[in-house]
């Protein structure tokens, strides 16, 4: 499945594929109104540890964010520093069918 999305330069709109990623952190991780670390949203609830989130792969300022599909908002898949946040996982996807 693919998803249109805005790149950072809010210029171009490409079709990106749709990831699912689990929040790793134990504290969960804050929403960001951008692709940018520092734009976190303290007026919205993030997803807990545990969450499966799913949306688009975008990198900015040599991070990786999630931006989600439904609400856009996104989320760093690590710190600044490398500390892990998110991580992608396996979708399944069901086996073409076997002609006859």
């Amino acid at each position: 499945m693919f998803a249109p999305v805005t790149t950072v330069d809010r210029k171009t709109v490409i079709l990106a594929p749709v990831v699912s990623a689990k929040v790793v952190f134990r504290g969960g991780v804050g929403y960001r109104s951008a692709a940018d670390f520092r734009a976190k949203m303290g007026d919205v609830q993030g997803p807990a540890a545990g969450t499966v989130c799913r949306g688009v792969v975008l990198k900015a300022q040599g991070l990786h964010f999630l931006q989600e599909s439904g609400t856009g908002y996104f989320l760093p898949f690590t710190t600044p520093d490398g500390t892990p946040i998110m991580t992608k996982v396996a979708t399944m996807v069901p086996p073409a069918p076997q002609a006859a």
